[in-house]
This record gives structure tokens, C-alpha cells and sequence, in this order.
């Protein structure tokens, strides 16, 4: 049944290209806010969108190496605990809270992908 129905998609043709940040997980979500805010007092908004600088030139906790979003915004987290960079806890949590509170329906009983919508802020 899935595969019909993966079939049926695809030949009905995909919408192509999607939008830069429109198919991200809601780790990527984090990170690229994250990435934002870091580093917008240094280099502005405007220069962050529109020149998409490499986290390789800027060299701080936002560089991955050889991991993935997953791994630095889920640090210290009970269930996932991949030490990578040194992000700013406070930043993180405030950005995983407001993406629950505002995508509630994406975790069980209503409180998010990460589980934080209604914990205290």
C-alpha cells in the first residue's frame, strides 16, 4: 500500500525546487535559528540570508565538522547525548521551547517535538 501510494505521487510529479528552509527537520529548524542569532550582531541578518556565509569561515561552536544539526542542538538532552561544539544551553532550549509551544501537535500528548511546551520557561 505504501509503495502505491509512493507511486502515485511521484507521477503526479513533485514540486520542484522547494524553498530554501522549507523541508528542514525540526532540528535543522533549531540549528538554523540558532546559526541566526549567533551570529547577528556580527555580521547582520541581511548578510546571513542573502550570502549564505559558511559556518567553515566563521569557526566557532556553530561549526559541525562531521555531525549533524542532531547532534549540537541535542545536547544534554536525556535521550541523546553526542557532545558537539559548545552551544549556548540557554539559547538552544529557549529555540527547542518556542518551536513545541508554536508545533505542538509534532510530540505526544501536545508538547512537541521536544517535549518542552509546557514546561516552564
Amino acid at each position: 500500500k505504501l509503495l502505491a501510494q509512493a507511486r502515485k505521487l511521484l507521477s503526479a510529479g513533485l514540486p520542484a525546487p522547494v524553498p530554501v528552509g522549507q523541508n528542514l527537520s525540526p532540528n535543522g529548524k533549531i540549528f538554523k535559528a540558532y546559526c541566526y542569532l549567533r551570529h547577528e550582531a556580527k555580521y547582520g541578518q541581511a548578510k546571513l540570508a542573502s550570502e549564505m556565509t559558511a559556518l567553515r569561515d566563521i569557526n566557532d561552536e556553530t561549526q559541525l565538522g562531521n555531525h549533524f544539526a542532531e547532534d549540537f542542538i541535542a545536547v544534554g538532552l536525556p535521550y541523546y547525548n553526542v557532545p558537539t561544539g559548545s552551544p549556548d544551553r540557554c539559547l538552544a532550549a529557549a529555540l527547542m521551547k518556542s518551536f513545541d509551544t508554536r508545533f505542538r501537535e509534532l510530540g505526544p500528548e501536545g508538547r512537541g517535538w521536544y517535549g518542552t511546551a509546557d514546561e516552564p520557561a
